[in-house]
């Protein structure tokens, strides 16, 4: 029973949607790795920089994307360019927390594109990436039905296996 319950809690967290996978960080890290320099620099905090489910893989990868796009347009280097400092679910929604210097012309434009991938998540399923509703039964969250309803038979298992 142990290894049933060890299965359910590696796979989703009670409410959650687990953590990123390994694949999708590395994905992240090998085809960004001026912006998540920090993460990749501090391996011992890897696993911290992103805690946020597959599904805002996509909505991720494209925000860095843009982040590139416009920091090598203005020819960013070294500390001016912009780090990930977090990436995670609060509230229901993404935050991701880059740093940016204030002085760079840039740099307003660097958090529109935060703000706006932020909005974005709050209709996208965090488990799986599809158009989601976003609910609040204790735990805030962005999820379809299919995923929610995966969820919920997920925790009364585990449950009954934990009481």
């Amino acid at each position: 029973m142990q290894q049933v319950v060890a299965q359910i809690q590696s796979q989703h967290r009670l409410y959650g949607a687990g953590f990123m996978n390994k694949e999708n960080k590395q994905r992240l890290f090998l085809e960004f790795p001026q912006l998540y320099r920090e993460a990749i620099r501090h391996q011992s905090i890897l696993s911290y920089g992103i805690t946020c489910g597959n599904g805002w893989f996509q909505l991720i990868y494209e925000l860095s994307r843009e982040i590139e796009q416009v920091a090598e347009k203005v020819s960013l280097e070294g500390e001016g360019y912009p780090c990930l400092i977090r990436a995670k679910e609060k509230y229901g929604s993404l935050r991701y927390h880059v740093r940016i210097d204030e002085r760079n012309p840039t740099a307003k434009h660097f958090m529109e594109l935060v703000r706006e991938a932020e909005n974005k998540s709050k209709s996208i399923c965090e488990t799986c990436g599809k158009p989601g509703a976003f609910i609040d039964d204790g735990w805030m969250r962005i999820r379809c039905e299919i995923c929610e309803e995966d969820i919920q038979a997920r925790n009364v298992i585990a449950r009954g296996f934990l009481d």
